[in-house]
């Protein structure tokens, strides 16, 4: 309600809302301009809250509220029937107790109840669960997936002796970037059964969903080009020059779809200071190398190149402005009153997500660390097949060895670019994740299959406590024998320190904001967000817990002593 205020109010505001379009009829909901605000009202009243509104007349939906909810606690209220997220909120699994409505759970006048959880999960993008990020989701499946199992059970106990009948929910994972994804999935989901969709047929390309075509005029592929300017002394006149001269001959088409298809320059960059670098340069060097080559070639005034409009899409954004970013992007060229953005500078947060069909033209600078994300990457411009071939320049620096070789090879690692993409590495069971994370994985499962007051306090007194910890327990230590038999020991024994630790010492779970350790001093919870700044006795004796999947360091206070220095 506070941000939906601060809209109303401030024509500055930031829209958080997520929705832009109405799902039925693609009208605009959110931000038209900085005074308009469409589709979006809010319920007055004690429980108010903010609703989708569709305001095209001719909508199946119009005037009525739209099933959508973007808020963590009325996702809990009203019980979706789809959930659309991302792996980040494992981490607030076992902070909220609510969070427990997702996998099934029902709170009724004091006691607790079960229907179905989740059968189904897709995840997307399965190869970018890897590394340091893979390895703590890795470990927090273990708690996502042994809540979605159905054992068949309506009321408590919810984890019942005999756990063989239990249902295990089906997980659809795609990539289209993937090696060994066997040990990947083992690491991951901690099973052995996995079957690659869809199969090849009997013949090698050809799979009845989808088959291999021979390249033609009508099914053109991408184009790469590799550019390496040994010559010059630095990239950035490699840069200028390839942009200004691309651009230009794009002008010169003489057919206004072909010039849509390649009017917008995506260009990639594996860093924001890299991007720095070249963004000051097309401001300057490359309108005056357009220049040049328009009074060399004496050029008519009509097909002269001008640069006008450029975007970005960095980190260095703000997360409601990337939507109206990509609306940008979507506008096409015309001779008149032109609105297509000339060059769109961006880093990796375009390699999976953007699907905006009239893009064909990019510029890669520097190979990127990964072969899957050098593939991702290149696979934004390309998609409108019949326009004609996604056109990918990768620029070399002549600096750099590993660039280089890949130019001097750069036919055959393209021709064979798939078989270079490199093997993932999971490991949610080594000593830095079981000391970052073991412990919430354990207290989320203890907390939201429980019977009664564990739910809500850390309290172990008067509960099913011990029995539903050795439950648990054996829980973990078979998905850790599946998944890294090696560390079974050590997982083993860092669950023991945990239920010791836990056992008859706290009242309470904590908050993700450490509200009220700051706010209390007698106050000492289980677990305290490792993101924020607490007290040293916390430290010693709570759980630092995280409450994202990524590497959060801590904050620190700087406080200056003596003005002199």
């Amino acid at each position: 309600m506070t941000q939906y205020n601060q809209l109303v109010q401030k024509d500055n505001a930031p829209y958080n809302f997520i929705v832009m379009k109405c799902p039925c009829c693609g009208a605009q909901i959110g931000k038209v301009d900085k005074a308009t605000l469409k589709g979006l009202s809010k319920n007055d009243g004690p429980n108010g809250h903010v609703v989708f509104k569709c305001e095209n007349k001719h909508c199946e939906y119009s005037g009525l509220e739209l099933p959508l909810f973007v808020v963590d606690e009325y996702i809990y209220q009203k019980h979706p029937t789809l959930i659309l997220g991302t792996v980040d909120k494992f981490a607030m699994i076992p902070w909220k107790k609510e969070a427990g409505s997702i996998f099934g759970f029902r709170e009724h006048e004091g006691s607790w109840a079960r229907i179905s959880p989740p059968e189904l999960i897709i995840q997307d993008e399965l190869h970018l669960i890897s590394g340091p990020l893979g390895t703590m989701v890795g470990l927090y499946e273990v708690m996502v997936q042994n809540l979605c199992i159905n054992y068949g059970v309506r009321q408590s106990p919810f984890l019942p002796d005999d756990r063989s009948a239990g249902f295990v929910g089906k997980v659809i994972a795609s990539s289209a970037t993937i090696s060994r994804a066997a040990e990947q999935v083992k690491s991951l989901y901690g099973t052995d059964q996995l079957s690659i969709f869809p199969p090849q047929g009997l013949e090698f390309g050809n799979t009845w969903f989808s088959e291999e075509k021979a390249i033609s005029d009508q099914f053109p592929a991408r184009t790469y080009v590799g550019i390496l300017g040994s010559g010059y002394p630095s990239i950035q006149a490699s840069i200028i020059r390839s942009y200004a001269a691309v651009r230009q001959k794009v002008k010169e088409l003489s057919d206004n779809e072909k010039i849509d298809y390649y009017w917008t320059l995506l260009g990639y960059f594996n860093s924001i200071r890299e991007l720095g670098n070249a963004s000051s340069l097309i401001y300057a060097d490359v309108r005056e190398r357009l220049s040049q080559l328009q009074n060399r070639e004496l050029l008519p005034f009509t097909l002269r190149r001008k640069l006008f409009k450029s975007e970005e899409l960095t980190s260095r954004i703000s997360a409601f402005e990337i939507p109206e970013a990509l609306k940008k992007l979507e506008k096409i060229f015309s001779n008149n009153h032109n609105q297509a953005i000339d060059i769109c500078l961006a880093t990796n947060m375009v390699a999976t997500g953007v699907d905006i069909s009239r893009l064909g033209l990019m510029f890669v600078h520097g190979q990127p660390k990964t072969t899957a994300e050098y593939i991702q990457a290149s696979s934004r411009v390309g998609r409108d097949v019949p326009k004609g071939p996604g056109l990918i320049f990768t620029i070399y620096s002549p600096s750099k060895p590993r660039d280089k070789s890949l130019y001097e090879n750069f036919q055959g690692y393209h021709m064979r670019i798939y078989a270079h993409v490199e093997p993932t590495s999971v490991t949610p069971y080594s000593i830095n994740a079981r000391q970052k994370g073991l412990h919430a994985v354990f207290i989320g499962l203890m907390r939201h299959l429980a019977e009664g007051n564990l739910r809500t306090n850390a309290s172990t007194q008067g509960t099913d406590f011990q029995q539903l910890a050795v439950k648990v327990k054996e829980l973990i230590i078979e998905r850790c024998a599946i998944s890294d038999p090696h560390e079974l020991t050590n997982t083993t024994n860092k669950i023991d320190e945990i239920i010791h630790f836990w056992k008859g010492r706290f009242q309470n779970y904590g908050d993700a904001g450490n509200f009220k350790i700051l706010g209390d001093e007698d106050y000492v919870p289980l677990m305290y967000a490792s993101s924020a700044e607490v007290r040293d006795e916390i430290r010693k004796s709570s759980l630092s817990t995280p409450t994202s999947m990524r590497g959060v360091d801590s904050e620190s206070r700087i406080v200056i002593v003596d003005q002199k220095l």
